[in-house]
């Protein structure tokens, strides 16, 4: 496993190589991610606008628009959200969640 990452986390990460499309550089986000684990606890990639979309391109590419982050301190502190819009997304912001806190959102259009 890279850098301290779980087994699941792993997964998520090689899902973001897979996702270069509308200005998403996948390999590059995924790099970028791990130069700055300590920024991060976690993150979650998926698609967000619906299943018929994800299965209408099933087996043709990874359909998926919405990167989740949850930061660390660090993260917070030192620059999460200025890395992340390094990123070319269409919109970057924070969202206060009641369980999880503050997570950074990451939407490519």
């Amino acid at each position: 496993m890279t850098q301290n990452m779980s087994k699941a986390q792993q997964i998520m990460s090689d899902l973001l190589r897979e996702g270069s499309f509308n200005g998403l550089d996948g390999p590059k986000v995924a790099d970028s991610l791990l130069a700055h684990r300590g920024w991060w606890k976690g993150f979650i990639f998926f698609q967000v606008h619906g299943l018929g979309i994800t299965l209408r391109d099933i087996g043709q590419l990874m359909n998926a628009d919405t990167l989740w982050i949850m930061p660390t301190v660090a993260g917070l502190d030192d620059g999460l959200e200025t890395l992340a819009k390094s990123w070319g997304a269409d919109e970057v912001g924070w969202i206060d969640d009641s369980s999880a806190g503050e997570v950074l959102r990451v939407w490519w259009d």
